[in-house]
């Protein structure tokens, strides 16, 4: 009896450990974990999407439409210049990348700009303006979404470029009162997160640098589409970089609307590729 009773315990025990269910391999195929788990990355987009993502595409197309709806409004007029500032300062960065000076940086109430360089390359220099400014909205969404340390070094990046170009390279009063203002607004808002951080956790200031991001990816195309596709400016980038690649403005310009649109769809990728454990880690 002892010896029967053993034998069927031994089976059943048997028969458990049979069933039981192999450890998933599958994070060590998809995804990439860091020791500390606080982010890790997807490429596969098989676990998109968490809490924080949908957060931050919910946010993203909030503010899509919010400038769907006043964008013939005044109340879009200081973030749209400061489109144009980042347009004009990828200019700017093309020719200090390429070995140029940079003598002065305009922008005008109707929404035009100004850099005069010397020297660098113009086949970089005169398209960084349209695509430049596509790249750093991508920018700031991504600084954004991810924690509040890199949604602080995107504020500290723009208020550095706005306090750089005020200081030495603003050639008109408008372009400094355009410097005094955004510098004036973030510094503000972030100071105001650092005081109430227990309360507003940086969420105001998250939502300030995701709009500025959407912004810039939406006027570059606009721009784009009305300025170099389906119109010829002679004063226009892709006109002049027209004449010196001895192409079409309009192929310039559509070319260039297929790079920002890689930037955006780049953009959403990422989102959901990067998964974070917590916006305040």
């Amino acid at each position: 009896f002892v010896k029967g009773a053993w034998r069927a315990a031994q089976e059943n025990a048997s028969h458990k450990t049979a069933s039981r269910p192999k450890p998933s391999n599958r994070s060590s195929h998809n995804e990439i974990i860091p020791p500390d788990g606080t982010m890790h990355f997807d490429f596969t987009l098989q676990t998109c999407c968490e809490r924080n993502q949908n957060i931050t595409f919910v946010s993203i197309s909030a503010c899509v439409l919010i400038n769907a709806l006043f964008w013939k409004c005044k109340i879009l007029e200081p973030f749209k210049l400061l489109t144009v500032f980042l347009h004009e300062f990828s200019h700017a960065s093309a020719c200090w990348l390429t070995g140029g000076r940079v003598k002065s940086i305009e922008v005008n109430r109707n929404h035009g700009g100004c850099t005069n360089t010397i020297g660098g390359n113009q086949f970089l220099i005169l398209p960084a303006g349209y695509i430049g400014s596509c790249f750093y909205g991508m920018f700031f969404i991504l600084m954004a979404y991810i924690n509040k340390w890199t949604l602080i070094t995107s504020t500290a990046f723009l208020c550095f470029l706005l306090l750089i170009v005020l200081i030495f390279y603003a050639n008109n009063f408008f372009l400094r009162l355009l410097c005094v203002l955004f510098l004036a607004l973030t510094i503000s808002v972030w100071v105001l997160c650092v005081h109430f951080k227990e309360d507003v956790q940086y969420w105001p200031l998250k939502i300030i640098m995701t709009f500025i991001g959407v912004l810039n990816q939406i006027y570059s195309m606009v721009d784009i589409v009305e300025d170099l596709i389906t119109r010829t400016v002679p004063e226009s980038d892709s006109y002049k970089y027209a004449e010196l690649t001895k192409c079409n403005s309009k192929f310039c310009g559509a070319l260039w609307f297929v790079v920002n649109l890689t930037f955006i769809c780049l953009t959403v990728y990422l989102i959901g590729a990067i998964h974070v454990k917590s916006f305040n880690d």
